[in-house]
This record gives structure tokens, sequence and C-alpha cells, in this order.
């Protein structure tokens, strides 16, 4: 019986591919793509352009598996990365549910360096609504520097539990800063365009409900406006109904 078991190897396609190739043509770009055995005990996985299906190859002793998700509306978040990227079972899991990967890791809880020393998770507390984790270490008494850092018996760190998130987001724009440039031209400007429509009063609404909605709607009617500007209406509405069939 073929299962996700925790230690099997999981490797991602980035590339889209044609969804027609069945076990033979996956089997092949096994060999000639990721330059690896279809025969290895790993599982393959492979999206297609839409990034809304996913095939998972698999070999089990005697032959091999194809599973196939498909997702009605949503879609998949596939990583970017240059490499062939590797994942866990459980992190193949997580793709499946639609969580990006790249910025999804379990928090650590033995992490912090400081002076040849770890900070040591001690507890979780809830602070205005957001879970955070509490790190400190006893050996701060003995540290040459420990008035440059604290005046109490020693440091104390706190971390929300997805302060990786942000973590991640920045060694992302560290590694790549033209990414914020780039969002300043295709996202600041729509947002300034948006401002300026809803004018003065900005909101009309009140409650997070309700804000939201109105935001959504005021962001459905400048895409809409940019797609019909791009298109026109014509070939806007033929994509729209080729979407919908």
């Amino acid at each position: 019986m073929f299962r996700f078991d925790e230690g099997l190897k999981v490797y991602l396609h980035r590339p889209a591919i044609d969804f027609r190739m069945g076990i033979n043509g996956l089997a092949l770009m096994v060999e000639q793509a990721l330059g690896m055995s279809p025969f290895a005990t790993a599982v393959f996985v492979f999206s297609n352009r839409r990034r809304n299906r996913v095939k998972i190859l698999g070999w089990d002793r005697t032959g091999f598996w194809l599973l196939l998700k498909r997702l009605e509306q949503d879609r998949f978040i596939w990583p970017d990365e240059a490499t062939v990227p590797t994942l866990t079972a459980e992190q193949l899991h997580w793709l499946l549910d639609g969580i990006d990967v790249a910025v999804a890791q379990r928090h650590p809880h033995r992490f912090y360096e400081r002076v040849g020393q770890s900070l040591i998770y001690r507890y979780t507390n809830l602070e205005a609504g957001l879970t955070t984790h509490a790190y400190w270490t006893s050996n701060c008494q003995q540290c040459a520097i420990r008035a440059q850092c604290t005046k109490l018996s020693y440091r104390r760190v706190r971390r929300w539990e997805h302060e990786n998130v942000i973590d991640a987001m920045q060694r992302r724009l560290d590694r790549e800063p033209e990414r914020m440039r780039r969002r300043r031209q295709t996202v600041e400007h729509p947002f300034g365009t948006i401002k300026h429509w809803m004018g003065s009063t900005h909101f009309l609404t009140k409650t997070i409900g309700r804000v939201c909605t109105e935001m959504s709607l005021h962001v459905l009617a400048c895409n809409l406006k940019r797609v019909m500007s791009v298109l026109g209406v014509a070939e806007a509405m033929k994509a729209m109904q080729l979407a919908r069939a």
C-alpha cells in the first residue's frame, strides 16, 4: 500500500507541465528534467499552468501510483525557487491544503544565539490577541556584556508565533531588493487610484466585516476597469464567459 510516510522524500517539478501526460510521460520527465530515478523511494509532484491541478507520481515496488487532485476554485501556491524543491511529507500536505510552504515553518524552540549561548523556550502566552513565545537563558548573569543588553538579571525575548513568516519575507527582500520596486510599480499606483475614487471620506461603512466588503468591491471595480481598458469590453466579457465554462 502506498503511503505518505514521515520519512518519504518529496520532489517538486517547478515549471508547469502538459497535464495530458500520463505515467510514462511523467516518469520520463523525472529522468530528463529532474535528473532523478522515477523508481526511487520518493514521490514527484507536478502542476498545470493554472496551478489548480496536481499530479503525484510514485513507485511502489510492483508499479507506479499516479494521484490527481483538482481544485474547483482555488489555486496551489507553488514554490518559485530555481532549483528542484525538496519537501517533507508534512509540507506536501501543507501544499495540497493551499499553504505557502516557502514561509510556513514550525516555530523552533531553540534558535537564538547570544555570545555563544542559546535562549531556551520557556512558555507561550496570549498578548493583545496574539500568541507569543518567551525565551531566555540563565547564563545571562555570567555574560560580560549583559549591561549592554538588559538591566534585569537576564534578557527575555518574546516572538509572535508567526514571526518566522515576517523573517522569511525580509530574507526574500534582502536577496531580491528589486521586488519592492516592482511592488511599487504594480501595487502602489492602483492603490492610489482606488483611494482617489473613494474620495476624502474613504470608507462609508463601519465594523471590520462591512469595511472588508466595501474594500473588496472597490478592488473588484478597479480590476474590471483595468481589464476592460486592456482587452476591451467585448474581449473581457468573452474571457469571463470562458472562465465560467
